[in-house]
């Protein structure tokens, strides 16, 4: 069974190498970055390539986490 990660920042330059590191080893990953354009360019490219979930939020607002974990329930954060 694939073990779910819920990765924050997923699409900043550090975010980036570890989903893709993580996809490698065969996690199921969330990410979780803010919707900004830059951020949608490399999600939209990464996801033509890789299988993984996206959720756009800001780490910022407690309430956008919170929602988000409740709605993934994460193997490992």
């Amino acid at each position: 069974m694939e073990k779910k990660v819920f990765l924050t920042g997923s699409f900043g330059n550090a975010g980036e190498q570890i989903l893709l590191q993580l996809i490698k080893q065969n996690f199921n990953v969330i990410c979780f970055d803010v919707n900004t354009p830059s951020n949608i360019k490399k999600q939209k490219r990464l996801s033509k390539k890789h299988k993984f979930e996206t959720i756009w939020g800001d780490l910022r607002q407690s309430k956008d986490l919170i929602i988000s974990i409740l709605k993934t329930v994460p193997d490992v954060m």
